[in-house]
This record gives structure tokens, sequence and C-alpha cells, in this order.
């Protein structure tokens, strides 16, 4: 009798190995951000208020060096601006006494700019959208345009014009609206930065932007945006950014302008750097001269001029947003080299001038022009007239 459990099997030699098995499903795709972009410093000299300059350029203005975080024209370099950021700043101390010549200077190590680089990419990334509270007129929804009247209201602008008595008001854009406001309710908009929606048939037409697009205000519907076509037609322009991508808006407003196809004729010589009103006709054919604030006639300015123009002469004028000192001198509007910050008004005395001193003769007429953002930039936004 044998004494193995006869639920015990013995283990045999090795089978042979079997035929291979089927490949398997292929795995999910894996989740994961794409890298950013290479990116290579482009030194730019010395910052030019007539020159536009790419992401990534490095410009020196008053002894500082700057980076681009984004491409932009007139936007001056600083501390608080958004499309710069600082990397060197120049500390000047007493002068020494004159040494020898000096060593022969080593390169500055690539692997440092890169890292510079990637340090201002994380800060490029990080700017965040500014926004300004206020009162909404009427309801509007979230990317709509909207322009700020003098009592800090809230409206839906247009890239038209508006025929407000004693004058024709043109309403262009301040910002956009960050939400959905309900007529006089309280709101956001932004001012700069970037606005995302998902859809965008509210403000564009087209659920989607189109990327790299440029977004200007609309000529018919008040608060929406039309996309740039180079070949149309356009009143007043005013650019209000450029789309990233289907979703994101990067807010850039540019300066309000008559197009190049609606031009006035000027009834007198007119040089560079004077607000104007208009004297007689209609859209689209309309004479102006300098304006001056003693009479109410004269004292409803509507622009101001970049360039001469000669009497008869036909030409453009500029009637909203930054304007940059001509050739760093504002004395052809101001009398003064350099502006004083804050509000700047209608001169009763030189006519197309402004002045900085609020005037108080009554008979005349308060017409704010705009502020002074600095002792360089000017914000054009003109009130209507006020009788003093």
């Amino acid at each position: 009798m044998s004494n193995v459990d006869p639920l015990w099997n013995e283990i045999g030699p090795p089978g042979k190995d079997g035929e291979p098995g089927k490949n398997g499903l292929d795995g999910k795709p894996g989740i994961g951000r794409d890298g950013n972009d290479g990116a290579s410093i482009e030194p730019a000299g010395e910052w030019m208020a007539s020159k536009t300059y790419r992401r990534l350029a490095l410009v020196t203005y008053e002894n500082d060096s700057y980076i681009a975080s984004a491409e932009s024209k007139g936007r001056v370099p600083s501390t608080r601006s958004r499309f710069w950021q600082l990397v060197a700043k120049s500390i000047r101390g007493p002068r020494g006494l004159e040494g020898g010549p000096g060593q022969r200077g080593r390169a500055y190590p690539a692997f440092l700019i890169e890292q510079r680089v990637q340090d201002l990419e994380v800060a490029i990334q990080s700017t965040g959208t500014s926004s300004v509270s206020a009162v909404f007129n009427e309801a509007v929804s979230r990317g709509m345009a909207i322009r700020i009247d003098d009592d800090s209201i809230a409206h839906l602008a247009i890239g038209h014009v508006i025929d407000v008595p004693p004058a024709v008001r043109y309403w262009a854009c301040d910002g956009l609206a960050l939400g959905d406001v309900a007529a006089g309710g309280t709101g956001s908009y932004a001012t700069d930065g970037i606005v995302e929606l998902s859809d965008w048939s509210a403000v564009t037409g087209a659920v989607h932007l189109s990327p790299g697009s440029q977004y200007i205000l609309s000529q018919t519907e008040p608060g929406k945006l039309d996309k740039y076509d180079v070949d149309a037609f356009y009143l007043i322009k005013q650019v209000i950014g450029t789309a990233l991508n289907t979703t994101q808006l990067d807010i850039e407003i540019e300066t309000a302008r008559y197009s190049n196809g609606w031009q006035a004729e000027f009834d007198s010589e007119c040089s560079r750097g004077a607000f104007v009103y208009v004297t007689s006709g209609v859209f689209p054919h309309q004479h102006v001269d300098r304006a001056r604030a003693d009479d109410l006639a004269t004292a409803t300015a509507v622009g101001i001029t970049q360039k001469n123009f000669g009497a008869g002469h036909i030409g453009e004028f500029l009637i909203h947003g930054p304007l940059i000192a001509f050739d760093k001198d504002w004395t052809v509007s101001t009398g003064a080299a350099e502006l004083v910050p804050g509000p700047y008004y209608l001169s009763a005395t030189d006519a197309g001038m402004m002045t900085h001193i609020e005037p108080t003769t009554p008979g005349h007429y308060r017409v704010k022009l705009g502020e002074a953002v600095d002792a360089n930039i000017f914000y054009i936004k003109i009130d209507a007239p006020v009788l003093l």
C-alpha cells in the first residue's frame, strides 16, 4: 500500500512554451500640458515710441533695461506696465577717478540668460486682468465693450457717432465687462489683461474667436466687437484686443481714430496737437477748425490733430485714448514741454490749445479734454462743454 496522499501530484518536467499571446489594447493617451515654446531675447536698443516691439525684445529706457512681456507700440517701459519687465536698474553714484584699462570681460553665461527668460515666462503668464468697479446704466453681458461717462457710469460703447445736443458725441471703448450686470447694478470692467469666454456669440456673433485676429469696437451694435478686416470701411476704428486662441482675448485698447476712409476738411491752417471742432457739414463731409472755450459753437471739441494741415486740406484726428508727446514735447498743445499730471481743459484764449488750469471766467465754457497720465502721456477723453 502506498503512503502517498492521493491528492498530491508529483511535479513533472517543464512543458513546452506556449504560442505568443495576441497584442493587448492600446492604452489611453497620457495627460500633460504642452511645454513652452523656445524663446530668445532680441536686443532692440533704446526704446522708441514709434517702434513696435515684439515679445522678449530687450530695450533700454532712461538707463534701465526692460524685456517686453507682450507686443506693444508706444507703451512706455516702467515697473507699472504689463507690457514690460524690468531686467536691470541703473544706480548712479558719484563720479570716481579715471582708472587704467580693465581686463577683458567675460561673456554672460548663456544658461543664466535662459534662466532669466524662464523666470520672465512665469511672471508674464501670471499677469492678471486689472478690474475697475462701476454702476452700469444698462444691462450688459460678460465681454461687452463699455464706456465710462463723466459721472463714472458705464454705458455700452459703439464705434460710431451719436447725436447728443449740443454736439455729436463719440462713444469709444474704455474696457470690457467682466460679468453679466443688470441695468442699475454694480459690476466690474477690465482695461487690460485677458478676458476668457467659452462662448463669445453675445459679443462677436460667433461662438469662438479667430486666433491671432484683432477685434475692434463694432460700428453698428452697442457693446459688440467685430473681427478687424483690413479691406473693410470703418468710420471710426478702435482696436480692443487680439485673440490669443478661440476663448481668450488679450485686451489692448488703442486710441480711437477716424479711419482713412473718412476724414474732415480743415477751414484754416492747423498745426499738430490742436483740438478741433466741427464748423459745418454732415457725415461724411464735414469741416473742422481749431476749438476755443469762449463760445458754445467753438467749445464743442471733437478731437486732436497729429499732423500739420493747411486750409482746405483733408486730414484725420484722434478722438479718444492715449497719446504720447510729439517728439517728447507738448509745447504745441500747452505752451510747455512737459505735461502736469491731472486734468486738462480747452483754452478760451489760445485756439486749439489746452491748459491744466481749470477755467472759472463767467460766460466761458469748461471743456475737460482728458488727463495727463505723466509728463509725456495724455489720455484723450473729451467732455461736453459746461457754461460757467
